[in-house]
């Protein structure tokens, strides 16, 4: 029966999906979850909307904000159109279905797969959500592919120009000259080159003439009206991805980055050897002369680094309500003391959840008792340990075997 809480219609959408664009729209599945929700007698609907995401990513804005409406008891029943709406990852799935959503008592229902936990989870439903993760990564398979074919044949893969090019929609390979950016181009590498202003002072002096940053340049050349505080902030790490831009002298530069995995997104940098540059695919705004010498004139910057510190559990912890990375971070205690620490990261961008936060020094007794309980009990009892091994070995192998023949014997029948 249908109480006062919120009946949250969770739709959502990405042509990574591979999807007809019209039939699963964002108002398609609108319509489609609000026709079912109030014939079947469900009232007080909240719609909570990602477009633009694909389904192995589980940091969308409003997907965030519906876990943090249920974690506050809000919510009493979640709709959404069919499992891989949800997401496409067969464990975070199976994660929120089987165990966050009925922690809060809420009721989970995917209209197209018959899937209602106040009638019992289909006993498929495993296999369903292990079909919608094979289904992302044969597509994250595909894109890759398209993309290294393209990359290799010359044309450009980037998916963003950069600072004083610009093309049109008919021929994106195309690319022009935006004369008014290219003059800016060609200022800094001049005041750098020339005139021996740092890449901090070059960034003042274009915040001084009011010249709008490069991210906000582009919505303004496209006739979008721009209101931001920082319109013309600029930095000194802008400034130095400009001089250090080889597509300035005319070549196509490609595979710079990697994306490590379709799940976690995590972006790598490319060594020299990786990279396939193509000359002369474009028009050029700096001379090769002009760009090689300032680039030996970045080399032989005398550079002072900070002391940075070594997260030592970077990239093993993770928030227990949001599932997302803890990333380490400088905690600053009464008398100004630096701690490091580490915090939940959808906490940290404002996107939900709540405060989680942890000292490295903490975590470190923690780690280190637990390892000393471990080497004293095996330098006392050397066979008990050993054995202990040996069975735990055992009962993991057992379990996964269990695991993958129950799953099969479901998929057979």
């Amino acid at each position: 029966m249908q109480t006062g809480k919120i009946t949250a219609l969770y739709v959502r959408f990405s042509y990574d999906d591979g999807i007809d664009a019209e039939s699963g729209s964002i108002e398609h599945q609108k319509s489609l979850l609000k026709s079912y929700a109030e014939s079947n007698g469900f009232t007080n609907l909240s719609y909570y909307a990602d477009d633009g995401y694909t389904g192995t990513n589980f940091n969308r804005p409003d997907f965030q904000r519906m876990l943090s409406d249920i974690n506050k008891g809000l919510v009493s029943t979640v709709i959404v159109k069919d499992m891989s709406r949800l997401g496409r990852n067969y464990l975070m799935v199976g994660q929120y279905v089987e165990m966050e959503f009925p922690k809060h008592n809420v009721r989970f229902i995917a209209i197209s797969d018959n899937v209602d936990s106040a009638k019992g989870m289909n006993d498929l439903l495993p296999i369903n959500n292990l079909m919608n993760e094979w289904y992302s990564r044969d597509i994250s398979k595909k894109v890759r592919a398209m993309i290294r074919q393209k990359g290799n044949s010359g044309q450009s893969i980037s998916s963003k120009l950069p600072y004083g090019y610009y093309n049109t929609p008919e021929d994106k390979q195309n690319w022009l000259i935006d004369e008014s950016a290219a003059k800016i181009v060609r200022e800094i590498f001049d005041l750098y080159l020339n005139q021996s202003f740092g890449m901090y002072q070059i960034a003042q002096i274009l915040k001084a003439k009011e010249v709008p940053r490069p991210t906000y340049h582009r919505r303004l050349a496209k006739g979008l009206k721009v209101e931001a505080d920082d319109l013309c902030v600029w930095s000194a790490s802008v400034v130095r991805g400009i001089l250090q831009h080889r597509e300035y002298v005319g070549d196509t530069v490609n595979f710079r980055t990697e994306i490590t995995s379709y799940k976690n997104k995590k972006v790598i940098h490319n060594d020299d050897d990786k990279l396939r540059i193509f000359p002369n695919t474009h028009p050029a705004i700096i001379d090769r002369e002009t760009f090689q010498r300032v680039q030996d004139k970045i080399e032989k910057e005398i550079r002072h680094t900070r002391n940075v510190h070594s997260y030592l559990f970077a990239d093993q912890l993770y928030c227990m309500d949001c599932h997302s990375r803890m990333h380490g971070r400088q905690c600053y205690l009464k008398g100004k003391r630096s701690l490091p620490a580490y915090e939940c990261s959808t906490y940290r961008k404002s996107k939900g959840c709540c405060f989680h936060g942890v000292p490295e020094m903490y975590l470190q007794a923690e780690v280190l008792a637990k390892i000393q309980d471990v080497l004293t009990f095996a330098k006392s009892n050397p066979t008990v340990f050993k054995q202990n091994i040996h069975k735990a070995l055992a009962e993991q192998s057992d379990g996964s075997k269990a695991v993958m023949k129950e799953e099969l014997e479901k998929a057979q029948k």
